[in-house]
C-alpha cells in the first residue's frame, strides 16, 4: 500500500517523453494513451500518506485506506 504512490510511474514517464517529443516536433503524428484515474469513491476518501488529527490530539498517518473503518472506531 505504501508503494501505491508510485503506481503512476509509467504514465509519468510517457508524459515526460511527450514533452521531449513536442520539442523535437517529428514530421509524423505521435499518439499516447495514459491511464490517468484516481480510484477514490469520493473526495473525502482517505489516501495513503494522509494525516488525520484525533480528538485527543494524536495524529495518525493513513498507510492502508482499507483500514479506515478501524481508524474511525479508534477515534472518539
Amino acid at each position: 500500500m505504501e508503494t501505491m504512490k508510485g503506481d503512476m510511474a509509467g504514465a509519468a514517464a510517457v508524459a515526460a517523453a511527450f514533452t521531449l517529443i513536442e520539442s523535437i516536433a517529428p514530421p509524423f503524428p505521435v499518439t499516447a494513451v495514459l491511464p490517468l484515474a484516481e480510484n477514490m469513491v469520493s473526495a473525502t476518501s482517505a489516501r495513503p500518506g494522509d494525516i488525520y488529527n484525533s480528538l485527543i490530539g494524536k495524529t495518525v498517518e493513513i498507510k492502508n485506506p482499507d483500514a479506515e473503518g478501524r481508524l474511525l472506531l479508534a477515534m472518539p
